[in-house]
């Protein structure tokens, strides 16, 4: 972004991987995105409701509603989570985690109400999930998924083929893409 360099380029903390792009238009849209998922999964959780009562007999009827009614509860507050979330407009810039320069920015052309965000280099991780101790930890240079995932120590119930590492540039690796041996 050539706007950079006119206003004097990047401290020697700046941590170009973790570059924030957001964008107004994008934000918008992600949340018209969130609102629309929400409105199918409701239709698709009544449609699915009635078809699990019909062609029943009457006690299968009765059984079929409680676990239906339980189904629902569960639905409502999943939807109530998703209706809380709240899209901020990041653009994942989906960079080389060794960028140093401003020459590795993406070409990029500006907006009214665009933000860029630069951060200074990190000196943490943080995971959570499953994990018996979600926590933010001191980030090693060599670290491997598995010394992290091993320090905070995965839960009974973890399916660690759902998990997942968000990048500090917005882009996320799923762990069936991983080893764990794989660099933090």
């Amino acid at each position: 972004l050539p706007i950079l360099r006119r206003v004097g380029g990047l401290t020697p903390q700046a941590y170009l991987y973790g570059t924030e792009f957001l964008r107004e238009s994008v934000r918008a849209r992600q949340q018209e995105n969130i609102e629309k998922l929400v409105r199918r999964l409701e239709t698709q959780g009544q449609s699915q409701a009635s078809a699990s009562l019909a062609n029943k007999s009457a006690a299968e009827a009765s059984q079929a509603a409680l676990i239906q009614q339980q189904q629902q509860n569960q639905l409502r507050e999943q939807l109530n989570r998703l209706r809380s979330v709240k899209s901020n407009g990041r653009i994942a810039l989906e960079m080389d985690p060794n960028a140093s320069d401003i020459a590795a920015l993406p070409p990029l052309t500006l907006e009214d109400a665009d933000r860029v965000v630069i951060p200074s280099t990190p000196g943490f991780v943080a995971v959570l999930g499953s994990v018996n101790n979600e926590n933010v930890f001191i980030y090693k240079p060599g670290k491997t998924v598995a010394d992290v995932i091993k320090i905070a120590g995965l839960m009974e119930e973890a399916d660690v083929s759902q998990s997942f590492i968000l990048r500090a540039d917005g882009s996320d690796r799923k762990s069936t893409r991983l080893n764990s041996s794989h660099q933090i």
